[in-house]
């Protein structure tokens, strides 16, 4: 089989445009949008504690609080100092608790530290709901809870019609940049009919569901979280939609998940959003196919290239990738976002190259430089497709 050249797109998410060093509280923004060095989100620690200090009913400095030390502790170089931070965060817990309860900071941050996944039995479960739906109850508009509030109507109480309110709730706070939101459309719409997405996490499972909800886009596909999926009665729903046999069992691991699809699925198409997925199974690499943004599995041999092209030119809208339509307020996001293109636009380069279209695979380039040039990995794809 002729093995493909596939960018690692773990390497691409983890791929960010660095901060210089805070000097004043700024508000700390969620992994799935910036992410900041461990000595900024210290720094941030340093100062929010100081503004919390003179105001403790401040709501907004109780979440940059908790925010700071929670990320300090995620970025965190040794499993030492992370267990430092996990004792920071739970007495910032402890605190928030004590001077802002019954909040809207309160109830986010409870539950945003105990997210409903975490429940260890059905009463924890029901505490951790309850906080997610006392926050949106207070603060209806605010798109920080949507997150958990799409898995409480997706895992633990499946609910489309709140499925589809929230998600156009959503969509409508503008939570999601252009390009994070034309992306999502691209994946679903450059998928064969009722076929399986598998997906690994927020940035590619959320704005999916809320292309599919708020805007009735591609509903015949199942997009499907393997790490929700690890929840047992929520793959007994999913897996019996697909006529899955059940998978019985709490524990999991998503490769073990993923191979019973695979044994399982039938007729049906598999993708893959990330190459994180299977990276590490050398079996499915052999069998992986980028088809433009998606990977698709096959135990045949895909002509993936002729799928690549016409997604590219028939099917994907990529105009966004190679005009400023509009000054981003998340550019590292939309960079690392549109990253996402770039595997599947090497082998379009290369499939122009081999038919002779050297004005489109000069386009083709130029795209890929202006997706990829503020990374490092940027030297090896010009390697990799011989320009100096």
């Amino acid at each position: 089989m002729k093995k493909l050249m596939i960018l690692s797109l773990v390497l691409i998410s983890q791929c960010g445009i660095l901060h210089a060093q805070a000097t004043k509280a700024e508000e700390i923004y969620s992994f799935t949008r910036v992410i900041n060095s461990y000595k900024w989100y210290v720094t941030q620690h340093e100062l929010w504690a100081k503004e919390v200090k003179k105001d403790k009913k401040d709501e907004e400095a109780w979440t940059n609080y908790y925010a700071a030390t929670r990320y300090a502790g995620r970025r965190a170089e040794t499993e030492e100092i992370r267990l430092e931070w996990v004792e920071k965060e739970e007495d910032v817990l402890a605190q928030v608790a004590k001077n802002i309860p019954n909040t809207f900071a309160y109830y986010y941050i409870m539950s945003w530290a105990k997210p409903v996944y975490a429940a260890q039995n059905p009463e924890e479960r029901k505490e951790f709901i309850d906080n997610v739906l006392k926050a949106h109850q207070i603060q209806p508009e605010n798109s920080e809870v949507y997150p958990e509030l799409m898995n409480i109507y997706e895992v633990y109480a499946y609910n489309p019609t709140q499925l589809e309110e929230i998600s156009k709730l959503w969509k409508k706070s503008a939570h999601f940049t252009p390009a994070t939101f034309l992306l999502a459309h691209n994946m679903l719409n450059g998928a064969q009919k009722d076929a399986i997405i598998l997906t690994a996490g927020d940035n590619d499972t959320y704005p999916l569901w809320v292309a599919q909800h708020a805007d009735n886009v591609r509903k015949d596909l199942t997009v499907l979280n393997v790490y929700l999926a690890q929840i047992e009665s929520y793959r007994k729903r999913i897996f019996k939609k697909l006529n899955i046999p059940e998978l019985v069992g709490e524990n999991k691991s998503f490769e073990e998940i993923i191979q019973h699809i695979i044994e399982h699925k039938g007729q049906k198409t598999l993708y893959f959003t990330s190459r994180s997925l299977f990276n590490d199974q050398e079996d499915l690499l052999e069998q992986v196919y980028n088809v433009g943004l998606l990977y698709q599995y096959s135990e045949e041999e895909l002509d993936n290239v002729s799928i690549l092209v016409h997604n590219f030119e028939e099917v994907f809208y990529t105009d966004l990738l190679m005009h400023n339509y509009y000054t981003s307020e998340w550019e590292d996001l939309d960079l690392r976002m549109n990253n996402m293109y770039v595997p599947g636009l090497v082998h379009l380069y290369k499939y122009y190259q081999l038919i002779n279209k050297t004005e489109k695979a000069e386009e083709t380039f130029k795209v890929i430089q202006r997706l990829a040039q503020h990374f490092d990995y940027y030297e090896s794809v010009k390697k990799q497709l011989g320009i100096e």
